[in-house]
């Protein structure tokens, strides 16, 4: 459920095509290649905070005709992990992340959360006024 959500979630991100998918209990895998710069520099900061790190490869030479037409489609990008919490706060991560940017509703962003997390974005909110407020100097 976890996995399928979180390529549910990637499908929603320009440029984002998902290009293999090993949904197992055991070390699940995703494939995929970033053809938006904006997308490719979503992905970056949301590895980083979560504290993830992605494997990538080069598909084709850059002399290839194929090269010279799809330049950004010239890496693929992998994810894979032993413990289905990763994928969970990765998942979390980009809804966050899309939400903030205004290119996910909050209906459909708390859809997400609940699966990923077990939260809405307005307890989230809530949350985050509560720790503000209680480290304010006093």
């Amino acid at each position: 459920m976890v996995i399928k959500t979180l390529i549910e979630v990637l499908k929603t991100i320009d440029g984002v095509i998902v290009v293999n998918v090993q949904d197992r209990k055991t070390y699940p895998n995703i494939e995929f290649t970033i053809s938006s710069s904006l997308s490719r520099l979503l992905f970056v900061e949301c590895t980083e905070a979560s504290n993830i790190h992605l494997n990538s490869w080069i598909n084709f030479s850059v002399c290839d005709k194929e090269a010279l037409e799809n330049p950004d489609l010239g890496i693929t990008y992998s994810f894979r992990n032993k413990n289905i919490e990763v994928f969970k706060d990765l998942g979390s991560f980009f809804v966050w992340r899309l939400h903030a940017l205004g290119k996910m509703q909050e209906q459909q962003a708390d859809k997400y959360l609940l699966i990923f997390n077990g939260t809405t974005i307005k307890e989230k909110k809530q949350l985050n006024l509560w720790k503000e407020s209680s480290q304010l100097p006093r």
